[in-house]
């Protein structure tokens, strides 16, 4: 809903609402005043069209009212779940305003109704964007992240050696940065890694390549199986970076020039 996240539990999400649940009255009520008028005469396409969309607009919300009060535990009522309402309701606008527009007394009052929802939807998109903005500034997004930048791990893996094989559990990150795609391992053997022939492994024993662990990826993907599996799979390995975030590790010891 308009606001929601911006302002939470603030006035501004009761009037977005309570002008979305209008709009819906609005055409639900204008939907019925035209069928009791075009009843009598010959049903064509339009008229057909109009029905149906407006018709599957007030089954739809009785079908989410539904589904809310009989669920257990109840669902929520989120964007998502009223996407499908937002193009019903811009199709049954559309034709309400082109049959007022064949009524020149109506002219003046779609000028007001028109400049009123512009400024609605200049004020909301402002709002909306600016704390976007503000937010990627502050914060980054992605491989941009504040605590990537912040942690040296990009600085880390951008001084590797060109040609060095990489490896790792996070590929796009490595890629975004080096523009060189590593090798992707998600599905790490339950010992210490290079031991085996896995995938990845014999590159990482035989060619030097550089792992390149992500922590919270790492922690995400096994969940409460993580921490064991880490120690298995990083025991004896040399550390050539560490941070917060993530680990560059070697197989063998680093050769001292």
């Amino acid at each position: 809903m308009p606001y929601a996240k911006e302002y939470p539990g603030s006035w501004k999400i009761i009037i977005a609402q309570t002008f979305l649940a209008i709009t819906v009255l609005l055409v639900i009520a204008i939907s019925v005043y035209w069928f009791f008028k075009e009843k009598n005469k010959q049903t064509n396409f339009k008229t057909t069209f109009y029905l149906s969309t407006n018709l599957s607009l007030v089954a739809y919300i009785a079908l989410v009212i539904f589904m809310r009060a009989t669920s257990s535990p109840q669902i929520d009522i989120i964007n998502r779940t009223l996407l499908p309402l937002f193009p019903l309701i811009l199709i049954s606008i559309t034709q309400i305003i082109t049959r007022l527009l064949s009524s020149p007394r109506f002219n003046k009052l779609l000028i007001a109704a028109g400049i009123t929802l512009s400024a609605f939807i200049v004020r909301y998109n402002h709002q909306t964007n600016i704390e976007y903005i503000n937010n990627l500034h502050t914060n980054g997004i992605g491989y941009t992240a504040r605590q990537f930048v912040e942690s040296g791990i990009i600085e880390a893996i951008e001084e590797l050696d060109e040609n060095r094989i990489t490896i790792s559990n996070l590929s796009g990150f490595v890629l975004f940065h080096t523009n060189k795609f590593p090798i992707l391992i998600e599905n790490f053997p339950n010992y210490r890694y290079g031991e085996g022939n896995a995938y990845g492994e014999k590159g990482f024993r035989e060619d030097d390549a550089a792992l390149i662990l992500f922590k919270s990826e790492f922690n995400n993907y096994y969940g409460n199986s993580s921490l064991e599996l880490y120690e298995k799979v990083t025991d004896s390995l040399q550390i050539e970076y560490e941070d917060e975030q993530a680990v560059i590790f070697s197989y063998a010891p680093i050769t001292q020039q």
